[in-house]
């Protein structure tokens, strides 16, 4: 675990693609939604990239939520298992920092700020149907760190609520720690 930053150190700020983007788009979309919004749903939904039988990739089912958005004509080449990170209820968000992706997420330090962004794409109804083709890159969330773990961290030192959602994290396989290349990233809850 990194100690506190140095009081005159100004956070840096750190931009991460996360979800299904471009590459995923036949299989699953993120809606934006547009048009008429009766329901006062949210503007978009973010639904994490989908994984196949990839044992360096850890995943969970797809959230109920998310299932209207994997394309049905080509559920079969789905596994319908997903890499939910960031965990947005639990502000966390990990990354294997050996893969030349999240290999600068190595130098963050505690109070630095992640920005998540990804493809959100048009859709004017609540499911894979409704998307009209058009899609635009967007900023959807961001993370303070308050706590950074690796595989040497003594994650026993965290305040219990902090421990119990890093353990939540998709990094933590099966909770039983995190592998010598992944760090999980603990983010400041909202005052």
């Amino acid at each position: 675990m990194n100690a506190q930053p140095s009081v005159n150190r100004e956070p840096r700020i750190y931009l991460i693609n996360v979800g299904a983007n471009s590459r995923h788009q036949s299989l699953a979309r993120s809606p934006l939604f547009v048009g008429q919004n009766p329901q006062r749903r949210p503007n978009f939904l973010y639904v994490p990239f989908y994984c196949l039988n990839n044992p360096k990739v850890v995943t969970k089912q797809y959230p109920t939520s998310c299932q209207s958005f994997l394309n049905p004509r080509r559920l079969g080449e789905i596994v319908k298992f997903a890499h939910p990170d960031p965990d947005w209820e639990d502000l966390t968000y990990g990354d294997n920092c050996n893969e030349p992706r999240g290999a600068t997420l190595k130098n963050a330090k505690v109070n630095d700020i992640f920005l998540f962004w990804g493809a959100l794409f048009e859709n004017n109804a609540t499911d894979w149907q409704g998307f009209t083709g058009a899609k635009g890159w967007y900023l959807f969330g961001c993370l303070r760190i308050q706590h950074i773990l690796s595989a040497n961290s003594r994650i026993s030192l965290l305040e219990p609520q902090d421990q119990a959602r890093a353990l939540r994290n998709v990094h933590f396989r099966a909770h039983t720690g995190l592998p010598p290349s992944d760090y999980v990233f603990v983010g400041q809850p909202s005052s």
